[in-house]
């Protein structure tokens, strides 16, 4: 753009010397920006061109603008008497929105290797003043691609409604989230040896979020079997499963016949699996009544409970002692209900929906084993949605496949402001002129 005007400079001064050099460069910016000026903030250009004082509402009442010598206005200010050269002192002062503007800041933007706003701001103003400051630099840059993805935002939906399993009342643990944390490096009892990884295996109970935790040498198959074993031996046998989609636990669809044995309640239990939308397994196991086994007694509760009568509008001294250890499990529950879901019903984040992600979006897909600026870039090519609308879930086409991801794990590209060039005017004619030899 300078370049082009650097060359209109020339014509209009017919400036018969070939090429262009620094001072054809400059005196076309000054000239472009001259005409900026008098276009989009005429009122106060023209008031100070027949010496008369701006208007006290005007955006450029605080500087003490005035015109110079060749017609560019710049800001007055009180750094006359400063050690800065005159550009600093006097900087050229640009329009708010303005196409020339932003391809200013972002030129800057480059040159200073995508700082942020406000030191381009300070850099910007030893040579251009645009108005609005800091506001002006922000929303010019926050399109950079580069800079959004050292720094990608993600794009914010509503927050979901609570499952059905965290809402009803049900046994400790019946309905458990399990997953991985670590890795954790620990040292052996041989002094040369270097230190182990290990892992944590995280089971949440839904109802209750009680947590237990078991050590996991490795993120193998085998390890995470070993893991729910001593799991369910601790706690009991669970109705239902839920995990993410993470390598050792979707092995273990392969292996149904050694998670049947897991269960210890004879062939009549089968294992289902299902995959959810939310990129999760879900495992579940239907409960039928069953004969006494070792596993009653290994586990904290029977792994079939009896339903009881509800006994809680008795009179407590007129019970048993069996009835009063219902009446305290039922009294605990009921109290569950109404004094602990109470405390979710509200939203603690994701309060508000932002633009949702819409199908052709370009994304980058998070991956927590490189830094952001190698993620890949993916396609959105169709979005599942909810029982509520809202879609949490993405099919998106890679380089190299196309698969399912979390709506979490997308970060939008920013997407570039298409500029049109205006109208140029037709008829005349514009004859070249010899170069001399």
């Amino acid at each position: 753009m300078t370049h082009t005007f650097g060359y209109v400079y020339k014509f209009v001064y017919r400036i018969r010397r070939p090429g262009l050099d620094v001072e054809d460069v400059k005196m076309g910016t000054q000239m472009l920006i001259r005409s900026i000026q008098m276009s989009n903030l005429a009122d106060d250009y023209w008031r100070l061109h027949s010496k008369r004082q701006i208007t006290s509402s005007s955006p450029l009442s605080s500087l003490s603008p005035f015109i110079d010598s060749i017609g560019v206005m710049r800001v007055g200010g009180r750094l006359q008497n400063s050690s800065l050269d005159y550009n600093a002192q006097h900087p050229v002062i640009l329009p708010r929105k303005h196409p020339v503007t932003r391809a200013i800041i972002l030129d800057l933007h480059r040159k200073n290797l995508h700082s942020g706003p406000r030191a381009l701001l300070a850099s910007m103003r030893l040579q251009f003043w645009p108005i609005g400051g800091r506001k002006t630099v922000s929303a010019a840059t926050s399109k950079c691609i580069i800079c959004f993805r050292a720094k990608p935002q993600l794009a914010q939906h509503l927050m979901a409604d609570l499952p059905k399993d965290r809402v009803n009342a049900t046994s400790t643990f019946m309905v458990t989230g399990l997953d991985f944390c670590g890795p954790f490096c620990y040292k052996t009892g041989v002094r040369s040896k270097m230190p182990v990884k290990t892992y944590v295996c995280v089971f949440i109970c839904y109802a209750t979020k009680a947590i237990h935790l078991e050590l996991v040498q490795d993120l193998s198959t085998q390890a995470f079997f070993g893991a729910l074993k001593r799991f369910i031996l601790t706690r009991g046998k669970p109705a239902r499963i839920w995990s993410d989609n993470a390598t050792n636990f979707v092995g273990a669809k392969n292996e149904l016949a050694e998670l049947r044995s897991l269960f210890l309640s004879g062939p009549h239990i089968r294992a289902i699996e299902e995959f959810c939308l939310e990129d999760s397994i879900e495992w579940q196991n239907p409960a039928d009544l069953e004969v006494l086994t070792p596993a009653h007694f290994l586990g904290t509760f029977p792994l079939v409970l009896y339903s009881e009568p509800d006994v809680t509008n008795l009179n407590f001294n007129r019970l048993d002692r069996w009835q009063r250890i219902a009446y305290l499990q039922q009294i605990f529950w009921s109290r569950w209900r109404e004094e602990y879901l109470t405390l979710l019903q509200q939203r603690s984040k994701w309060r508000t929906s932002k633009p949702a992600l819409q199908v052709n979006d370009v994304v980058l897909v998070q991956n927590d084993n490189l830094p952001p600026l190698k993620w890949p870039l993916a396609r959105v090519m169709e979005l599942v949605p909810g029982s509520d609308g809202v879609a949490r879930v993405a099919v998106i086409r890679t380089a190299t496949a196309t698969t399912r991801r979390a709506v979490r794990k997308l970060y939008v590209l920013p997407k570039q402001d298409l500029v049109e060039s205006p109208g140029l005017p037709t008829g005349g004619e514009c004859s070249v002129m010899p170069q001399p030899n």
